[in-house]
């Protein structure tokens, strides 16, 4: 991915330190910023008993071994699974557990100087609500709302997190055409991440931003 923002590029921690570590894991997170990363991206789910977990498929199939789906289980069912991304790891992980956003929270309290882009998944969005799914992530994140970036391929919950004061939002482009550069000056957010790769007619889109 690509951040067009006013300052210099930095480059992000996809999913923590992915390529060493479980990705969307504690360890994993913790390992890229101790690395030297101050930016990190995460994904978010909600679950059954509405607890938000960090984890980017629906399915459990490549992280757990299981073809679950993460929101129909609750986080004593998650808890007692092994996230060990058995088939790039081995044994190297079996103690591996899911993170919650508070546990995310609770890191992020010990590195003041980092900032999390948090992308709230279509699938739970589209399940719970996208009002609902916002609203806990607002709620959860309140001791630590500097440190947060709110990202989505879905307009409907940045739009609904504009309700909250001095929240950053990205929007994440699947399309580069008219229709998205209105979306993106309609909602003016303050980053928006794009695929470098699709971007055939790269200065006409920006112009103007």
């Amino acid at each position: 991915m690509m951040v067009k923002t006013c300052k210099p590029s930095r480059l992000i921690a996809h999913r923590g330190y992915a390529r060493r570590y479980p990705e969307n894991s504690i360890l994993g997170i913790r390992a890229a910023i101790d690395a030297g990363a101050r930016w990190i991206e995460v994904d978010v789910q909600m679950i059954a008993d509405s607890v938000l977990v960090l984890h980017h498929d629906a399915d459990l199939t490549d992280t757990a071994g299981t073809e679950e789906v993460v929101m129909d289980l609750n986080l004593v069912q998650l808890r007692e699974l092994s996230f060990n991304e058995r088939q790039r790891f081995g044994d190297a992980f079996t103690n591996g557990t899911i993170a919650t956003v508070t546990d995310l929270v609770t890191l992020m309290q010990q590195y003041p100087g980092v900032t999390a882009f948090v992308e709230l998944k279509r699938e739970s969005l589209n399940r719970f609500g996208v009002e609902n799914v916002t609203d806990h992530v607002m709620a959860e994140w309140q001791s630590g709302q500097q440190q947060l970036v709110l990202i989505s391929f879905d307009n409907r919950d940045l739009y609904h997190a504009r309700n909250y004061n001095n929240i950053p939002l990205g929007l994440v482009l699947d399309a580069y055409d008219a229709d998205s550069r209105q979306l993106a000056t309609r909602l003016a957010p303050e980053y928006l991440f794009c695929d470098h790769r699709l971007l055939s007619d790269l200065p006409a889109f920006w112009e103007g931003f």
